[in-house]
């Protein structure tokens, strides 16, 4: 869930124009806050709840490296990312499930 929080607060950050406001205060002001802003909207693209909204990760990288202009770039609120995890994890687990069941002794009988 905190993953989510975080999301939340980025896209609200985002909103309201203020992205270099959830830099870690850690860093002071030791950043450029040009590339902050990049990298946390790289962020949200990167999190877009339809995958054809999201860069490619060639595209993505580009972005990261300033090869690539961000512009003025439409970014729309990011999906859930602890849902889509935790799809993933039930995946997994029943698709070991079955693995064990198949390659059990009795299977066979």
């Amino acid at each position: 869930m905190v993953d989510n929080i975080y999301g939340v607060k980025v896209w609200d950050a985002y909103k309201e124009g203020k992205l270099v406001e959830v830099v870690d205060p850690v860093l002071g002001k030791d950043f450029s806050e040009e590339e902050a802003s990049r990298f946390l909207k790289v962020g949200l693209l990167c999190v877009q709840e339809a995958a054809r909204n999201r860069p490619r990760m060639s595209a993505a990288v580009k972005m990261l490296t300033n090869e690539t202009l961000l512009g003025d770039v439409m970014i729309s609120q990011p999906g859930h990312i602890v849902d889509l995890m935790d799809i993933h994890i039930e995946d997994r687990k029943s698709s070991q499930t079955t693995s064990n069941e198949l390659n059990s002794p009795n299977s066979a009988l």
